[in-house]
């Protein structure tokens, strides 16, 4: 049986997967099994747990954002302040 040769379109996708793959440097983290549970309910299906752990850092750092905001103007818009 013959193989049939790729297209230009996937080769050209495939040599950017494999970039990506090779030039991405990866590192293993130990977790509890109960933490890779609640990771795991996090996340949404076909999620990677590095996908789920960057959408929560993500989520994290936009509500410290909103907390410095919101403590920074605090002072100034309590209505006691005006008189």
């Amino acid at each position: 049986m013959m193989r049939r040769p790729l297209g230009k379109a996937f080769r050209a996708m495939y040599n950017c997967y494999t970039f990506y793959y090779i030039t991405m440097p990866f590192t293993t983290i130990r977790i509890e099994l109960e933490t890779r549970e609640k990771l795991r309910d996090l996340g949404k299906k076909g999620e990677t747990y590095n996908e789920i752990i960057k959408r929560l850092i993500s989520a994290l750092e936009s509500e410290r954002k909103a907390s410095e905001a919101q403590s920074f103007y605090r002072p100034y818009t309590r209505p006691s302040d005006f008189g």
